[in-house]
């Protein structure tokens, strides 16, 4: 594996003119080399494991398990370097890597606040990051003749301070680049079927390349080019591990993306429920109401009149699209306009959405004039406090367009508006939503901003009906 390549440099007749080597010579005494070839092994490793652990959320106080963390390393060196400097031979080499590779599994544990199978399966990309970076970099040795076996660089400074230095920062960018590929995006936390599934997968890969690599090592100079192909093995294990944790991550996430989308359309849609038998009653009572204001039309003036019968027009729904659904979006918009001074014009074949289910027409309409309000009372000029939307039946499809002015210049990338708020986990959903409504129906939807006007396609095929 990735640490058993860490040998040092041939610095026989330097090793002396270096700081370090020599500090750690005057206390290591003949364990000297070994310290420096597994701490280095183990220096990497953890590199990867902090990059790796970098999106999760860290259990607190930090700084104390940061040091019991160093004291857990310490300790699992101390056997390491034992073992190879008395036993230099294959017989220690499995011990030794197991060693290597798993001193930092603990450390995760306790530095790391997450679902153990979440921690375990951060641990395990990290170990294959770190056999990636390892193969590449041994990969990239061999065609410039270098012997790595012998050497750590492709070129030496004279300085084996400064040639450490070096190696550990070209191993420090190759595995933050595959950090960066594969690690910075992790499953949710109530996702533990998947997260069970990466881990799982990934050890059993794992203790794979392990025992792999630890019989080839004696490869590297008895057979380059057996080893090469065994590198090339381990290579493969180890991109399948971040390839099957990036997918089931994908499809995770994409599952609690829709979980928490159908929680919020059915609230939604028991919202829809009580707005409608509210809006009955509203108008139930507006149109007692006029009835008795007739009668009191001789003792209140014509002004006294006129204000009672508009403050009763503004909460007396006459809209009528065809849809019941729609009409209840439209009433509480309608006032919510009014309230902010935005006026909401609406061209709109109700009857067009019959195929669609209640909960859908509800989320998909609401979302989109939400958001249209949103952008608008940022609008200063009250000419242009305007909401236009029109739902039109073209034959197979119906096409709904939402209209509005704008003051922020939106965020589309890919015809899709992003979130400009700072929380992006608590918001975006109404735009997840409308999206997630638009594909159920066969359909589309695109965003676009021009000249301070913002507009929403939607597309929604209608059902074939059966012949």
């Amino acid at each position: 594996m990735g640490g058993d390549i860490l040998l040092l440099l041939k610095y026989r007749q330097r090793e002396e003119g270096c700081v370090l080597y020599s500090l750690i010579a005057n206390l290591a005494g003949i364990y000297t080399r070994q310290v420096f070839t597994v701490g280095m092994t183990q220096l990497q490793f953890w590199m990867a494991a902090l990059l790796f652990a970098i999106p999760i959320k860290k259990r607190r106080p930090l700084w104390p398990r940061i040091l019991v963390s160093i004291g857990i390393w310490l300790a699992l060196l101390a056997p390491a370097v034992w073992m190879r400097t008395h036993w230099p031979d294959a017989a220690t080499r499995l011990p030794v890597m197991l060693i290597n590779v798993g001193f930092t599994l603990p450390v995760l544990f306790l530095i790391l606040d997450d679902h153990p199978f979440s921690v375990l399966s951060t641990w395990c990309a990290a170990v294959a990051a770190e056999e990636i970076v390892a193969t590449v970099y041994d990969l990239l040795m061999i065609p410039f003749g270098v012997d790595t076996s012998a050497a750590l660089l492709f070129f030496t400074t004279g300085d084996m301070g400064w040639d450490l230095l070096v190696y550990l920062l070209i191993r420090f960018l190759l595995t933050l680049s595959v950090y960066l590929i594969f690690g910075r995006r992790r499953l949710h936390s109530d996702d533990t079927r998947s997260m069970r599934q990466i881990a799982l997968l990934s050890t059993a890969i794992l203790i794979l390349i392990t025992l792999f690599a630890t019989f080839t090592q004696e490869y590297r100079g008895e057979s380059p080019p057996l080893f090469v192909i065994s590198r090339g093995y381990a290579l493969a294990l180890a991109l399948l591990i971040l390839l099957i944790r990036s997918g089931i991550v994908s499809q995770g996430q994409a599952r609690t993306e829709l979980a928490v989308m159908e929680r919020v359309m059915a609230e939604e849609r028991k919202q829809y429920e009580q707005n409608r038998e509210n809006i009955a009653l509203i108008n139930m009572r507006c149109h007692d109401l006029k009835h008795q204001l007739a009668n009191l039309a001789g003792r209140l003036t014509d002004e006294e009149v006129r204000s009672l019968q508009e403050a009763m027009n503004i909460y007396d729904s006459t809209i009528k699209t065809g849809s019941e659904v729609l009409d209840v979006v439209l009433y509480e918009n309608q006032l919510a306009c009014r309230r902010d001074q935005i006026q909401l014009s609406c061209l709109a074949d109700g009857r067009a959405l019959s195929f669609m289910r209640t909960r859908h027409i509800y989320a998909l309409f609401s979302n989109a004039l939400r958001n249209a309000m949103e952008a608008v009372r940022k609008v200063e000029d009250p000419e242009q406090r305007i909401i236009s939307m029109n739902v039109e039946d073209l034959g197979e499809e119906v096409a709904v367009t939402v209209t509005n002015y704008y003051a922020e210049e939106p965020d589309i990338r890919g015809g899709v508006a992003y979130t400009g708020k700072q929380d992006v986990n608590r918001h975006g959903f109404g735009t997840m939503s409308m999206r997630y409504i638009a594909e159920q129906y066969h359909g589309r939807m695109a965003m676009e901003a021009r000249n301070g006007i913002f507009r929403l396609y939607i597309t929604l095929r209608k059902p074939e009906k059966a012949e």
